[in-house]
């Protein structure tokens, strides 16, 4: 029981694949022999039917008794695509295996096949079949069959049934035809033909079929169609130098290839000039490339460019003729890809290459961008340096101007404190202090010395700064009597550090003269520097009564320091000087922050 259901799980798939075989191998065939084509019914309109087929005819055997009628069958397919009609066999030799050797009369007809080979069909769609010399009056004596491939019946020998407006005309007898018989749509699968087969019931004379053989069947016409798998393929390559010879061979497809057959030294004069090519200068980059096949219209051609592997996409052709033109190609190597609407499947590849100008290497445009990224460097280099020098130029001007200001304030503490050591010393004189007095002329010529020694620089080392402070205290102490100090932390280096000449003097002086003197013995002042990280903090405190800051009683030195730092903070890039003054009645605070000093 259980080998039975296995036999019959394995039988039931066989049977669905017998069955799908054999209706695609149906499916493969058309034939529609019960209604006439649109186009042959009522009267025919020739330039319909040329619009959409080719006309070919079977040959014709003259050698048949007399009063019997000539038989021959009309052919129609599909005009899409054709070739040259008197080299059919030789470009396509499988159309030769259907050679009717027999024949004695062959008529060629304008655009279409002899008929002694097999005709070949490119597209997917049928033909379409007629007979002349039958009509309604003989077609009993008549019957036709369809074979595949010359050996299997698809359409047994049957009765013509159906008539229509001839579009060949037989003309027995000299009197035209009215009527031929429409044998009906016929259609199979590329790589395979079909063929139509004419004979006569019980003849009653003796033929000579088109086998060759007496009597053989009593076939009296026959005809093959070959469906046939067809790429593109190129001839030749023009460049636009070569335009004479194109036009020479282009010429030749314009002629009817029937009523102006080309001898042989014609061909090979034309073959002469089919040249394939495949290598191109950078300035032939506008190529022609002929086709062997003729065309209906330009859909039926589609290409698809490959440039270094990069595609461009399938198109439609440009041009309703048998020829592809490429313009303005870049250098590189292309894979011209070519296939016939009708026949996606079927590509032809045509390699080729356009050679680089040296203007169009890689080398050259590693070069080109190379220096032009150099010369926009250089230009934004020169800009940049045009406007550092312009800055330059502007803070040259305006340090000149500052610095020319610094003097003229410099130029005015010698007078100053000149004027002031002078009333001092004045005024010991007038209370007969001679060694007072002499003592004060001693250090005063020592800071007139040290002030002139430093006037030329408008900084000096801290210990220079120090030292005429001292020197110019100690004339005030001599004068005055008060008490004063000058401390430094460990950790500044005097020698090491520059500060602004006689920047401090005015400010002890104000203390002196607005806060100490009058206190005499009682007066006290300290100056203290000190470290503060990169920072130097100067504090000058005294005792004395305070002053209110920023009034008349500041003194004239005041006025000039106060300006004096606000212009050295324009010159001094990474450095400044900040002072604050913090005056009460008990005493005043004078605080000078150097930034960055220390660093």
């Amino acid at each position: 029981m259980k080998s039975k259901q296995t036999l019959k799980m394995k039988i039931i798939p066989c049977l669905l694949v017998f069955i799908t075989a054999s209706f695609t191998l149906w499916c493969q065939n058309i034939i529609i022999t019960d209604s006439i084509h649109p186009l042959f019914k009522g009267e025919l309109n020739g330039d319909l039917i040329r619009e959409q087929f080719s006309a070919s005819s079977s040959p014709r055997n003259a050698a048949m008794l007399k009063n019997n009628p000539v038989i021959s069958i009309g052919v129609f397919s599909s005009n899409k695509l054709s070739i040259t009609r008197q080299l059919a066999h030789e470009k396509l030799p499988g159309l030769k295996n259907f050679n009717l050797d027999s024949a004695d009369r062959m008529e060629i007809p304008a655009g279409g096949y002899t008929g002694k080979f097999a005709i070949p069909v490119f597209d997917s769609s049928g033909i379409i079949v007629t007979a002349n010399g039958i009509t309604q009056h003989n077609a009993d004596d008549y019957e036709f069959r369809v074979l595949e491939n010359k050996t299997r019946e698809i359409l047994a020998w049957q009765p013509v049934k159906l008539f229509c407006k001839p579009y060949f005309f037989n003309s027995p007898n000299g009197i035209d035809e009215t009527e031929v018989a429409y044998l009906g749509q016929f259609k199979t699968s590329f790589d395979n033909s079909l063929t139509i087969q004419i004979r006569r019931k019980n003849p009653s004379d003796r033929l000579y079929s088109l086998q060759g053989k007496s009597g053989s069947e009593n076939i009296v016409a026959s005809i093959s169609a070959l469906w046939i798998n067809r790429a593109p393929s190129v001839l030749g390559v023009f460049t636009t130098n070569d335009m004479q010879a194109f036009l020479t061979v282009f010429k030749t497809q314009w002629q009817n290839d029937v009523l102006m057959l080309q001898t042989a030294e014609e061909r090979k004069a034309k073959d002469r000039l089919l040249v394939l090519q495949r290598k191109f200068k950078p300035e032939e980059n506008n190529l022609i490339f002929y086709l062997d096949d003729k065309i209906q219209s330009k859909e039926i051609i589609e290409y698809n460019l490959v440039l270094d592997g990069n595609e461009s996409g399938w198109k439609t052709n440009d041009f309703d003729l048998n020829l592809i033109w490429l313009k303005k190609l870049a250098p590189g190597k292309y894979a011209l890809q070519i296939r016939y609407s009708i026949q996606r499947p079927n590509v032809f590849v045509y390699e080729f290459a356009v050679a680089a100008a040296w203007h169009q290497t890689f080398a050259f445009k590693i070069i080109a961008v190379a220096l032009t990224i150099a010369l926009i460097g250089f230009i934004l280099l020169l800009l940049k340096s045009g406007k550092q020098k312009l800055q330059l130029r502007r803070e040259a001007l305006q340090k000149q101007q500052t610095q020319t200001e610094l003097k003229s304030i410099r130029s005015q503490f010698n007078p100053h404190f000149v004027f002031n050591a002078l009333n001092s010393i004045q005024s010991l004189i007038n209370k007969n202090d001679t060694e007072g007095a002499n003592k004060y002329l001693l250090e005063f010529s020592t800071l007139l010395r040290d002030s002139l020694k430093g006037s030329s620089n408008e900084m000096i080392s801290l210990t220079t700064e120090i030292k005429m402070l001292e020197s110019y205290l100690n004339l005030e102490q001599l004068r005055f009597g008060f008490t004063y100090s000058i401390t430094t932390d460990a950790a500044i280096d005097k020698n090491a550090i520059d500060v602004p000449a006689l920047l401090l003097q005015p400010l002890a002086e104000n203390s002196v003269k607005h806060g100490i003197a009058s206190l005499y013995k009682e007066g006290n002042l300290n100056i203290n520097f000190k470290k503060d990280a990169s920072d130097m903090q100067v504090v000058i405190s005294d005792n004395g009564k305070g002053f209110t800051t920023g009034g008349a009683t500041n003194g004239y030195g005041m006025i000039l320091t106060n300006d004096r730092i606000s212009l050295l903070n324009k010159i001094l890039k990474e450095q400044s000087i900040e002072m604050v003054i913090d005056s009460s009645a008990k005493g005043t605070n004078i605080n000078l922050l150097f930034k960055n000093w220390l660093l």
